[in-house]
């Protein structure tokens, strides 16, 4: 490694694009799994925005998740039209109050999980950028240029690895790994079990035996702990989702009201087949979509831009710590 490397990592940046995955849940509209700028903003805030959505509406991902679901309450709603199925309407009220309140909890958790995701990577860029910065003012007697450029090379790969982890690409970061370090360090941080960890060792390992000053020593030794503890909080939402048995509490509450629906709209009155079908399909879409979207970003690293994010640390990275 040199002070030259940035040169260098046009590879593997190519590397990366090719392992991103192709979630198939990813709107083709404006959506989080994207960094936002001016463009975008101008979008999301334009007047013509709800023609937008509806012009858009046939490719919605929620809309083609639900469409089997839609489709068995539409069947359902037919068959109580057929057999004049009444409920009293007022039970439908008593039902709806808790369910909301299911719906609430699920969504407000689901949203503080996607925030503290988000959080972890802001701060991940932040003490990665940090510790660069610190290995460019070290002085050369304390560090060699190459050692400088081999700890930024590792904090590089240590955002990748970090955005690996959470989406299961073994094969690909052993890639990105042998693009940015020495082979030695890449073959041992793609063994490791955590390789992002590795990483954190091998900066360690190259930093305490110089003669750094005690304040830069202090700067260092903080950084890493703080991106091995940024690293931790990552794995606990990744291990930890919400309680799946109130989860399929709350579905199975969604479902017997939804099930219940053209029942009570029958016995308040809506006779026609089209109108029973048409009031129950769009209330199902609204309640069963909520829970939709809480199911598709409830684990956050899947909806998050992760490899955008990822590069926006390489580039700081490569810009505060390799350029002279």
């Amino acid at each position: 490694p040199t002070a030259s490397a940035p040169t260098s990592w046009p590879p593997m940046a190519r590397i990366s694009r090719e392992i991103a995955p192709k979630l198939a849940k990813i709107s083709r509209e404006s959506t989080a799994s994207q960094l936002w700028g001016r463009e975008l903003w101008e979008q999301h805030q334009s007047g013509g925005r709800y023609l937008t959505v509806v012009l858009t509406w046939p490719w919605s991902t929620v809309a083609r998740s639900l469409a089997p679901s839609l489709l068995v309450l539409g069947a359902w709603s037919l068959i109580v039209a057929r057999l004049q199925i009444t409920l009293t309407a007022n039970a439908l009220g008593f039902l709806a109050g808790p369910l909301g309140l299911l719906l609430a909890f699920r969504v407000n958790s689901v949203v503080s999980r996607f925030h503290e995701a988000r959080t972890v990577w802001e701060m991940m860029i932040f003490a990665s950028r940090n510790l660069a910065s610190t290995f460019a003012a070290t002085e050369e007697d304390e560090m060699p240029t190459a050692a400088r450029a081999l700890c930024c090379r590792l904090l590089v790969a240590y955002g990748w690895a970090a955005k690996a982890a959470p989406r299961y690409e073994e094969a690909g970061l052993e890639d990105v790994l042998h693009a940015l370090l020495p082979p030695a360090e890449a073959q041992k941080a793609a063994a490791a079990r955590k390789p992002a960890l590795a990483i954190l060792d091998a900066i360690r390992r190259e930093t305490q035996p110089r003669p750094l000053k005690s304040h830069v020593a202090r700067a260092v030794h903080s950084s890493t702990t703080e991106l091995n503890r940024l690293y931790a909080r990552q794995e606990r939402l990744l291990s930890t989702p919400l309680s799946p048995t109130y989860m399929r509490h709350a579905q199975r509450g969604l479902l017997l009201w939804l099930s219940m629906l053209p029942c009570g709209l029958l016995s308040a009155g809506c006779s026609s087949a089209g109108k029973l079908l048409l009031v129950v399909l769009a209330t199902a879409y609204i309640m069963l979509g909520i829970e939709e979207i809480g199911a598709q970003s409830e684990q956050p690293f899947d909806v998050l831009p992760l490899h955008q994010l990822a590069t926006v640390l390489t580039r700081d990275v490569v810009e505060v710590g390799l350029t002279e």
